[in-house]
């Protein structure tokens, strides 16, 4: 019954998903199927005496495609240090090729860093939250990248 019920709307899904503007068939395929599981969602949850199947299924595709995308876009955003290629050269040599624009805090976040130090211990020790001290740490690795590159 259920298959049934998402085929036939399955008009209604990819207009919704199209909504998004996905940037090629692998990435609206992966909506559709979001989009799917979550008019899935919808129909088991749906009380017909609150409104409309398809008003609630659009809120749980919307909310299941950004959810995606915003997992996504973390995903990405997650910068290796060893993916990037930095001739390995000892610490003292760093410190004299590092751009004179790197704040002190940059510096000693990624002198941290290279000690092995967590985001939490060096949030700890210079009275940081961890989620700053990793984004400081990730524009740092992006600006040190460009300059490599």
């Amino acid at each position: 019954m259920t298959n049934k019920l998402i085929d036939d709307n399955i008009g209604f899904i990819i207009d919704t998903v199209q909504s998004f503007r996905p940037n090629n068939n692998n990435e609206l395929d992966q909506y559709i199927q979001l989009g799917r599981v979550a008019f899935w969602h919808a129909s088991q949850n749906h009380d017909p005496y609150r409104g409309k199947l398809t008003t609630l299924a659009s809120r749980y595709i919307k909310n299941e495609i950004l959810s995606y995308i915003r997992e996504e876009k973390n995903r990405l955003s997650t910068i290796d240090i060893n993916k990037i290629n930095i001739p390995i050269i000892s610490s003292e040599k760093l410190w004299e090729i590092l751009p004179s624009n790197i704040s002190q805090i940059d510096k000693l976040i990624l002198q941290f860093r290279l000690e092995g130090y967590t985001f939490q211990e060096i949030g700890n020790k210079i009275n940081m939250s961890p989620n700053y001290v990793s984004k400081i740490y990730k524009k740092l690795i992006i600006r040190l990248k460009k300059i490599n590159v």
